[in-house]
């Protein structure tokens, strides 16, 4: 994903305006954990995993979980304020190593992708929080090489209205019977059931959509039991 891309992102959530497509969480004072759904995506359906970079009510930076990479982000105006380091070694890189139990972390930094100043300066960074150069443009951190002393994780969730799980059961309910019906056209449309081509079937998750709205309450209660 372009450095363009996920500085457009970062600008559309300090208008507002991108709301709809962004589900979060605060991990720290100065670090939420977000899924955002990206409209131009090859994959539409499915969330990218962004920690937001915050300085009171604006976020001013992001960096995108790969999984095998990490592609950090600062707006212009706020470079060179130490916020990516702090963000990364108070809240980042401990979610990562304790919440999402990776038991490493790789970065790639290319001086010809990105140019030389912003290669020095995301070098520095990633020098700073401990990764160690293994080519070119491969670095990697091991868990027990991170220094864990200055982590301020802090992980706080925002619950969901009554009304609004309403919502979301009958919400499910309508997709469950939208799976059901495509599933019937398709079989007795054409003559083969889905449910010989994959699993699991569509029919097999109408189901299974149905049955979790029964256990939502459950959800629920399992988070009040922890959070109040």
């Amino acid at each position: 994903m372009k450095s363009s891309s996920i500085t457009s992102i970062i600008n559309k959530l300090n208008r507002k305006s991108y709301y709809k497509n962004c589900i979060k969480h605060s991990i720290s004072k100065n670090v939420d954990f977000a899924h955002i759904w990206i409209e131009n995506s090859r994959l539409k359906h499915s969330p990218k995993p962004f920690f937001l970079i915050k300085k009171d009510n604006e976020y001013v930076g992001a960096v995108l979980d790969m999984t095998t990479d990490l592609h950090w982000v600062i707006l212009p105006e706020h470079r060179k304020k130490g916020y990516l380091t702090t963000a990364l070694t108070e809240a980042i890189i401990p979610y990562l190593f304790r919440i999402v139990e990776r038991e490493e972390l790789n970065i790639t930094i290319n001086e010809l992708e990105i140019g030389k100043e912003n290669y020095d300066n995301s070098l520095s960074t990633a020098l700073k929080v401990g990764f160690k150069k293994v080519d070119d443009t491969t670095f990697i951190l091991e868990e027990y090489d991170f220094d864990f002393s200055n982590e301020e994780l802090d992980i706080k969730y925002q619950g969901i209205e009554d009304d609004e799980i309403e919502d979301i059961c009958t919400e499910l309910k309508a997709i469950a019977k939208k799976l059901s019906v495509i599933n019937s056209k398709i079989e007795l449309s054409l003559g083969h059931s889905p449910a010989a081509y994959m699993r699991p079937s569509l029919d097999d998750m109408s189901h299974k959509l149905s049955y979790f709205t029964t256990l939502i309450d459950d959800v629920k209660h399992d988070y009040l039991q922890k959070h109040t």
